[in-house]
């Protein structure tokens, strides 16, 4: 058995932590003419509005009113317009971090760096939450921490499996039952269940999903006789 993680995680993931930075502007500082362009038609806007006022009333006083009015409408407008481009600036920027803590917990060599990786991400991505985010960026960052904290569970999971699978390979075969017993201890603690395997797709060789029921298999077949509920 050799223990692979998924599309979800090594694809699935990366394409959505992609599809998260466009939709933060992957860190580009763009200025947009949409916020000149609305402060200036507000200002021209009040100023007509003033004359017209003007006209009308022949009162200054109103006139000005409207004009003033219009020029703190156009601020207004500005302010939130380029407020949402910083934010999509800092999300795209933040995107890009998350994806290479990603790539370290697919390629990291050791245990340790896979699950630091992995909580610097969670890290970055619950300060993402925190801010004032659109519906579909905020989907795809809950989808992307509920991934996060599945491979959390399963990171010291397969390391064990792993180790039982090299142990067996040696012909280890006790070593190996008590790797496939460790894990089955923690499933029974309620650490780790089936669906985190699903969602970060950890799989076999022959691309089955694992399973704690797969897992007993392996121990029984290593001399294990008792029931995973005892």
């Amino acid at each position: 058995m050799s223990i692979f993680f998924g599309k979800n995680l090594g694809g699935g993931v990366i394409r959505s932590i992609r599809r998260f930075g466009a939709l933060g502007g992957r860190g580009r500082k763009r200025k947009s003419a949409s916020s000149d362009s609305n402060g200036c038609f507000a200002l021209i806007g009040g100023i007509v509005l003033g004359s017209i006022a003007f006209k009308v009333t022949q009162s200054f006083i109103i006139s000005l009113v409207l004009v003033v009015v219009g020029v703190i409408f156009g601020i207004i407008i500005r302010i939130k317009v380029e407020d949402q481009q910083k934010l999509n600036i800092e999300l795209g920027e933040l995107s890009l971090k998350v994806k290479k803590h990603i790539d370290m917990i697919i390629d990291g060599k050791t245990l340790a760096t896979r699950q630091n990786n992995c909580a610097k991400a969670i890290t970055l991505l619950k300060n993402v939450q925190e801010k004032k985010l659109k519906s579909n960026q905020a989907k795809f960052t809950a989808d992307l921490l509920e991934t996060l904290f599945c491979m959390q569970r399963v990171l010291p999971i397969a390391d064990l499996l792993l180790k039982a699978e090299r142990a067996e390979f040696k012909g280890q075969k006790k070593k190996a039952l008590d790797y496939y017993l460790d894990v089955l201890y923690e499933y029974k603690k309620g650490t780790i269940a089936n669906r985190d395997f699903k969602v970060v797709q950890l799989t076999d060789e022959s691309g089955e999903i694992i399973t704690m029921d797969f897992i007993v298999l392996k121990a029984k077949a290593l001399g294990w006789c008792r029931r995973l509920d005892t």
